[in-house]
């Protein structure tokens, strides 16, 4: 039996069946067999979304259609309509079990969301599977013009909990368009995400202990159209943790993933075990990787490898690691930067390629990097004032391998093991070391006047001239200590 309003058939016609559509044979939820949205669209409706006559509201079919689908554990089909139409729906539909839904494919199947989120998922929440399809805001977050109105609406808004987290959901080939987040996941464990969106704040967000998660390499994230666009505050591709919840732990962003179009490709905050390898991520205004961490949610033991990075516009850093600990038990440690290429096009004027924060940081690895100021237009060298490395705190880090070849190079103001790296260092106010075995060896116009030093500790002097020293070496340990010259330049 079923009941029509508003065109809308609250339980399937009787013996109608479903088309297949892409991937809708899977047996990921044990299903007893399949559903179309067709089944609860009365007839008039659907002919006009099937001929372009108009695009109805089918929240409440839509609705019914997936509740019908979780309670009796079928495959819900989401089929294509005509190309002037929509399957339209005025505020969220709630997913409160498994579910498969697949489209007829990206462009054909369009669900189109009024001013609301798109799909909500209950706490506990087990396996959902969405598959070949769009989902649009109607007014989006970031316009083709790049003019941006902020939204807070999710296409996808998953609420698990700390006692009821939500898992197992498996994106694949959908299209979001135009959300302030593309999918917004609270302790969400063990999904992965094979999504394109375009014109979003942030395309994925994982909050709480959201764990054991992967994008794929299939995915393009992109926030805004072109380089100029994006100006939202906190946008992010992917943004993990946000220093209030439990730290999320195992991020995994596939090689191939491309990302476009933000302010921050990724934006770790708290978190742990995150790897971003081989991905590109261009059209970047502030930073490819932005990560923090305090006293309550430090981060640690992450990855980022193989990465280009294309900075746009007035970007701060490429790679900006930052913590506000108060002591070295809270502290961000052990990440690790290897082999990554960042190019500064577009008239960008990057401050930093590396930029290592906090005096509670530790063990922090830059190695085998290389920094590409771009040229314009006209092949001039874009004017920047780049330092491809400075670091302002805390202890055990490795410098190694990296080409330096910005105007300012390579700067810090704490211990470093610093080997292998060509280019220029930085001098001034801030010192700039490595060491050879185990003895500190500065750089400076001068003998030095402050800060401790140990017997042996040399200074470079890097205003040399005709009868002035070599250099001075530390013959007393204090601060500053009892520097001597160590030779003579020739007359």
């Amino acid at each position: 039996m079923f009941a029509i309003g508003g065109g809308v058939l609250t339980a399937p016609l009787a013996g109608s069946s479903a088309p297949p559509g892409p991937g809708i044979s899977g047996n990921d939820h044990q299903e007893s067999g399949r559903l179309s949205l067709w089944d609860f669209v009365g007839p008039a409706d659907r002919q006009a979304l099937q001929t372009g006559g108009g695009t109805p509201d089918l929240t409440r079919a839509l609705q019914a259609a997936v509740d019908t689908a979780v309670s009796e554990r079928k495959a819900l089909h989401l089929p294509g309509t005509h190309p002037n139409t929509d399957i339209k729906i005025s505020s969220p539909i709630s997913v409160k079990g498994p579910l498969r839904i697949a489209g007829d494919g990206e462009g054909a199947s369009r669900i189109l969301c009024m001013d609301c989120d798109g799909f909500t998922f209950a706490a506990g929440v087990s396996s959902f599977s969405p598959q070949g399809f769009n989902i649009a805001l109607a007014q989006r977050h970031v316009a083709a013009d790049g003019r941006v109105t902020p939204n807070s609406h999710a296409a996808f808004r998953v609420s698990g909990t700390a006692r009821n987290p939500c898992y197992r959901f498996h994106f694949r080939r959908v299209f979001i368009d135009g959300f302030g987040h593309g999918i917004l996941g609270d302790f969400l464990s063990q999904s992965s995400f094979d999504v394109s969106t375009v014109y979003v704040g942030n395309g994925i967000w994982l909050r709480g202990q959201s764990i054991n998660n992967v994008v794929l390499g299939a995915s393009q994230i992109v926030g805004a159209g072109s380089i100029r666009t994006e100006a939202a505050p906190g946008s992010a591709a992917i943004r993990v943790g946000d220093l209030t919840q439990p730290q999320p732990e195992g991020l995994t962003i596939q090689p191939g993933t491309l990302i476009f179009g933000f302010k921050r490709a990724l934006w770790v905050q708290g978190a742990i075990n995150v790897t971003m390898a081989s991905a590109i991520c261009d059209g970047i205004s502030e930073c490819a990787v932005l990560e923090e961490s305090d006293n309550r949610t430090p981060s640690f033991g992450n990855n980022y490898n193989d990465n280009y990075c294309g900075m746009a516009g007035a970007a701060v850093s490429a790679f900006r690691l930052r913590s506000t600990a108060t002591a070295y038990r809270y502290d961000n440690r052990g990440t690790t930067l290897r082999n990554n290429e960042i190019a500064i096009y577009g008239g960008a004027n990057l401050d930093h390629g590396y930029l290592v924060e906090g005096p509670f940081i530790e063990n922090i690895s830059i190695v085998d990097s290389k920094l590409i100021q771009g040229r314009s237009g006209g092949g001039s060298l874009i004017e920047t004032r780049v330092r491809d490395c400075r670091i302002t705190g805390g202890r055990g880090h490795r410098i190694a391998g990296n080409a330096w070849n910005a105007s300012t190079g390579f700067e810090t103001r704490v211990p470093v093991q610093y080997e292998g790296n060509a280019g220029r260092l930085a001098v001034g106010a801030d010192l700039v070391f490595r060491y050879e075995a185990g003895q500190r060896v500065t750089y400076g116009a001068r003998s030095p006047l402050a800060g401790a030093a140990e017997v042996g500790d040399r200074h470079i002097n890097t205003a040399p001239a005709p009868g002035a020293a070599l250099g001075w070496i530390c013959v007393t340990a204090g601060a500053p200590g009892a520097w001597k010259p160590m030779g003579f330049i020739g007359v």
